[in-house]
């Protein structure tokens, strides 16, 4: 039987690369798109989900226990990135971040939460290594994928017992156009953190620009999808990034916070 693969946020950056890579391996895709797309060349097939929006998920959910076929792997890609001084954002700002990057993705396994175990549906979460740490002006963003994570260590232990395979991808910087779809919270020009802000900012682009290729992470979350028993997490980043996630389990909390500080401040 044809293996399939249900990649969210398909429709751009490493989604689409992802998505993309599984066809090239004989799978049939499935992507998904905040907007409705109609199917093309591409052979991806397409369902339109918004995970901000209770009712899109709900509606996607359906058509995937109508359409799709198992073997599954879903690949829980879609997501947003944002910049902000933690004290810039209200409650707003945050609820916008985590109903994409957190609430939208549990509420949309609990809807398959039956075929899930009775398909042993393979899952695997695109985390990033800012689910690790704390970054500089990337709260909203950062709080999100260390909520996702924690969610993703426990939904594991529940579903060994079914033989359920659970992991997550940790990417460091990715060479994608995030940098173009990001949302952010601006300080306000005399907010005494707003020059920092803005130096940080700039490191931050440009080491988006030098980041890894998407087709890298792809391959690593292909690779990951023919495993049983996948571990817990994976690192996919630059050299200096991924040496970064073996630093901060070793050094004290305020070395280690230093040299990041340091690190964006060059």
């Amino acid at each position: 039987m044809q293996k399939t693969a249900l990649i969210t946020g398909a429709s751009s950056g490493l989604g689409a690369e992802t998505a993309k890579y599984f066809l090239s391996k004989g799978y049939r895709v499935f992507g998904t798109s905040r907007t409705l797309k109609n199917n093309d060349e591409s052979g991806i097939n397409w369902l339109q989900l918004d995970l901000s929006e209770l009712n899109s998920i709900k509606s996607c959910c359906e058509q995937i226990e109508k359409l799709l076929p198992c073997p599954l792997t879903i690949i829980h890609n879609a997501g947003i990135g944002t910049l902000g001084a933690a004290l810039d954002y209200n409650a707003d700002d945050f609820e916008k971040v985590f109903k994409t990057n957190f609430f939208g993705i549990t509420h949309f396994n609990h809807l398959l939460a039956n075929s899930i175990i009775k398909h042993k549906v393979s899952l695997i979460f695109i985390s990033s290594l800012a689910g690790t740490y704390g970054l500089n002006y990337r709260s909203a963003y950062v709080a999100s994928k260390h909520a996702l994570e924690g969610y993703v260590k426990s939904l594991r232990m529940e579903l060994l017992q079914f033989s359920v395979p659970v992991s997550i991808v940790a990417p460091g910087d990715v060479k994608t156009n995030i940098a173009d779809s990001r949302t952010s919270v601006n300080p306000d020009a005399q907010a005494p953190w707003n020059k920092d802000y803005q130096q940080v900012v700039s490191v931050i682009d440009q080491e988006v620009n030098k980041g890894i290729h998407p087709k890298k992470v792809a391959k690593k979350i292909f690779k990951i999808a023919q495993l049983e028993k996948p571990a817990f997490k994976y690192i996919v980043a630059p050299g200096i990034q991924k040496f970064s996630f073996y630093l901060q389990g070793i050094l004290p909390y305020a070395v280690f916070e230093r040299l990041l500080i340091n690190h964006y401040n060059k």
